[in-house]
C-alpha cells in the first residue's frame, strides 16, 4: 500500500442496542482489520445489557474507538449521533451483529485513493443461522460511473433481473460515503424511520452523489438471525413503511437525473411490503399482490425458508388463503419428489433475491416440475396500481410531479 493511501481515515460508525451475544466478534472484526488508520465510533443506544460495559472496556483497550452512550432513540437516531462527531475523511456504518472480512478496508482505501468517489458500494455475505452463505454483488459491472451513466445501468439492471434487483446491494453497511456528503444525507433520513431505514439513505446518496464506484467483492457479513429486526412484528409496521416510502420520495424529488427513477422506488415499495407487513398483500377479493395466478382454496408448496418465505407463510395460515402441505429451501428440495403433481397446485417461491428466484426455477424445472406450476414475483404484477391505496397515493404524486 502507498504512503499516500495510508493518508485516508475512515470514520466506522457502530450502532448498538442490546446485541451482546454478538457485539465482540463485530467489534473485533474492526479493530483487527489490516488497515489500522480508523476511527471507531461506538453508539450505545441506550443498551440495557452487557453492551455498556463492553463499550468503555474497548475504548480503554484501543486509543481509535470512541463511545457514545445515549437514551434510546432507533438506529437512525444513533446512526446520526455517530456520523455528527465523526473526524474521517470518509464514513461507513456497521451494524453490531454483523462482522468485517480483515482486508476489507485495506481494499477499500485502494479504490479510494485512486478514483476519490463521493460513494464507494461493495457487496456483502448474508450468513444464516442454518450456515447457508448468500453472496449479493452489484448486478452493475465494477468500475467508475457519473451519476448519470450510474442511472442507466440501474435502470437497465432492474428492468432485466427478477424482483428484488435494485442493480447495487441497497444496504447502508455496504457504502463508504464522503464525510462531508454524510453528514448531510444522514441528517435527511427521518429519525422514525424504523423499516428501510438502509434504502432510505443509500437512495438519498445514489440521487445526489456526482460519482460512485462500485466493487465487487463482498467484504461485510450481514447476519440473518430471528432477533433480527426485519423478524420483528408490529401494529404499526405498515406506517413505518410508509414513512419510508414517502422519504424516499422526496430524495427522489430531488434527483438531477434524466434517468427515470420510478421504477425502483415501486420495487422497494413491494418489498418493504413483503417483509414487514405482507397481510396488506392479501386482497379482500381473493387475490394475491404478489402472485395474482395463486388462486385462494389451492394447495402449494413454498419454497423458501427466510423472512418474505415466513411472512407469507403466517399470513396463509392466519386467512386460511391456501393449503401448504410443505415448505423447502434449496437444502431440501428433494422432499417435492415424494409429491405426486396431483398433490400441489403451485410451487410458490417466497424470495426476493433475484439470484436464489433464478437458481430455483432452474432447479425445480430440471426435476421436471411443470414450469406453469412455478410462481414467483413477475415484473408484469409489480404496478403502482397493485399497490395499497395508501402507497399509490405517495407514488401516483410522485409520478404525476416527474411527468
Amino acid at each position: 500500500m502507498s504512503k499516500s493511501s495510508m493518508k485516508i481515515k475512515i470514520s466506522v460508525v457502530i450502532p448498538i442496542y442490546n446485541t451482546e451475544k454478538y457485539i465482540n466478534r463485530c467489534v473485533e472484526s474492526i479493530i483487527t482489520q489490516t488497515y489500522r488508520h480508523l476511527e471507531i465510533i461506538l453508539v450505545d443506544d441506550g443498551s440495557t445489557d452487557s453492551c455498556v460495559k463492553k463499550c468503555d472496556l474497548y475504548a480503554l483497550q484501543d486509543s481509535r474507538i470512541r463511545v457514545i452512550h445515549k437514551k434510546n432513540g432507533g438506529l437512525v437516531s444513533a446512526r446520526k449521533a455517530g456520523v455528527r462527531i465523526a473526524s474521517g475523511d470518509y464514513i461507513t456504518h456497521v451494524d453490531s451483529d454483523d462482522w468485517v472480512e480483515k482486508d476489507a478496508y485495506k481494499n477499500i482505501v485502494e479504490k479510494l485513493q485512486a478514483y476519490h468517489p463521493d460513494v464507494l458500494t461493495y457487496g456483502l455475505t448474508k450468513d444464516y443461522e442454518s450456515g447457508l452463505l448468500v453472496r449479493r454483488r452489484s448486478e452493475i459491472a465494477e468500475g467508475m460511473y457519473s451519476l448519470d451513466l450510474f442511472w442507466e445501468k440501474m435502470n437497465e439492471s432492474i428492468n432485466k433481473s427478477y424482483f428484488y434487483c435494485q442493480g447495487i446491494v441497497v444496504n447502508a453497511v455496504t457504502k463508504v460515503i464522503k464525510a462531508e456528503l454524510m453528514k448531510k444525507w444522514q441528517e435527511e433520513i427521518d429519525d422514525n424511520i424504523r423499516y428501510g431505514e438502509d434504502n432510505a439513505l443509500t437512495y438519498w446518496s445514489i440521487t445526489h452523489l456526482n460519482n460512485i464506484y462500485v466493487q465487487q467483492e463482498c467484504f461485510y457479513h450481514y447476519c440473518v438471525h430471528k432477533g433480527s429486526m426485519n423478524w420483528e412484528n408490529g401494529e404499526d409496521n405498515y406506517a413505518l413503511c410508509l414513512r419510508t416510502i414517502q422519504n424516499m420520495k422526496r430524495a427522489n424529488e430531488e434527483c438531477a437525473v434524466e434517468a427515470q427513477t420510478t421504477i425502483n422506488l415501486i420495487e422497494t415499495a413491494y418489498y418493504l411490503l413483503a417483509i414487514y407487513c405482507m397481510e396488506y398483500c392479501f386482497e379482500s377479493n381473493g387475490e394475491l399482490i404478489f402472485f395474482p395466478d395463486v388462486h385462494k382454496g389451492g394447495r402449494g408448496i413454498l419454497y423458501g425458508k427466510g423472512v418474505f418465505a415466513n411472512r407469507f407463510l403466517e399470513c396463509v395460515r392466519r386467512t386460511d388463503f391456501l393449503e401448504i402441505i410443505e415448505n423447502v429451501d434449496s437444502r431440501d428440495i428433494k422432499k417435492i419428489q415424494s409429491f405426486s403433481p396431483e398433490a400441489y397446485d403451485y410451487i410458490i417461491l417466497g424470495i426476493a433475491e433475484p439470484n436464489i428466484i433464478k437458481d430455483a426455477i432452474n432447479k425445480l424445472a430440471c426435476m421436471g416440475i411443470p414450469i406453469e406450476k412455478i410462481k414467483y414475483v413477475e415484473k408484469k404484477n409489480i404496478t403502482v396500481e397493485n399497490l395499497p391505496t395508501d402507497m399509490q397515493k405517495i407514488l401516483f404524486s410522485y409520478i404525476e410531479d416527474r411527468e
